[in-house]
Parts: C-alpha cells; sequence; structure tokens
C-alpha cells in the first residue's frame, strides 16, 4: 500500500483533516518520507485555513451540483 495523502472533509459540522493515522503509519514503515508528510500535513492546514476564511472550496466545487455531474457521466 502505498499513502501519501491526506483528506479535508469539509461538512455542515465544520472542516476536518482525515486520515492523519494513515499517513503516521506510512511514515512509521518508511513508505511515506517525514519530507512529503510535512508538505501533505502544511497543505491540510492551509486548506482549512481557507475553509475558515470562506475562501476555499472554490465556487465551482458547489456549483456542480452532484445529480448534474452523475447526468453528464451517463451522456
Amino acid at each position: 500500500m502505498l499513502f501519501r495523502s491526506l483528506d479535508v472533509w469539509l461538512d455542515a459540522r465544520g472542516t476536518r483533516v482525515l486520515d492523519e493515522d494513515e499517513m503516521e503509519d506510512a511514515v512509521g514503515r518508511g513508505w511515506v518520507d517525514p519530507v512529503t508528510a510535512a508538505r501533505a500535513r502544511e497543505e491540510a492546514a492551509r486548506l482549512t485555513a481557507d475553509a475558515a476564511r470562506g475562501s476555499w472550496p472554490p465556487p465551482l466545487a458547489s456549483e456542480s451540483p452532484l445529480e448534474r455531474v452523475l447526468e453528464r457521466l451517463r451522456g
């Protein structure tokens, strides 16, 4: 398994960073180097801060409701 990312989740309760335990495990096993893990954490922190300011996610994310996306995928 190669694990190199953290997930930033935004819902009605706020923003959360997911998979931090998997990242720590991957670093501990040598699958992800500490520099890459630190960069992933920095980016997750930036997105969380942007969400708090209201600048993330970009408007496009809410302008494409799931129903419309699925309709386009169906052709």
